[in-house]
């Protein structure tokens, strides 16, 4: 290619490119804005369904964790009787209370030390 076959050709060629990057920017800003605000009304007339869908979903899981603190409490009813059973259990094991026993009594002259 020739010098001057170059300069013509970007001569024509380039405003062309300029021209078309425009556009397709503004094209561009278009589809973005209309898809975001269609998007956004999408999410707005689904919002009262996502709303009924929560609540069903909090309402089953409250329903559970009454479940689960009723177990519990049972649970717990029935370790406090179990440790009831063993406390009477071990109190008629335990051996009559004997005398005390009297401390000894050190005298205050130490015993002779041993020689080897």
């Amino acid at each position: 290619m020739d010098a001057s076959t170059v300069h013509t050709v970007l001569e024509y060629v380039g405003p062309a490119i300029v021209i078309g990057s425009i556009g397709f920017s503004v094209g561009a800003l278009a589809f973005v804005s209309k898809h975001f605000k269609l998007k956004t009304r999408e999410l707005e007339l689904e919002a009262p369904q996502h709303a009924k869908e929560m609540d069903s979903r909090l309402r089953a899981m409250e329903t559970r964790q009454v479940a689960l603190e009723a177990a519990v409490t049972a649970l717990m009813g029935s370790l406090t009787a179990i440790a009831g059973q063993r406390a009477e259990q071990y109190a008629l094991h335990e051996p009559p209370a004997a005398e005390p026993i009297e401390p000894l009594r050190l005298s205050a002259v130490p015993p002779p030390l041993r020689s080897r």
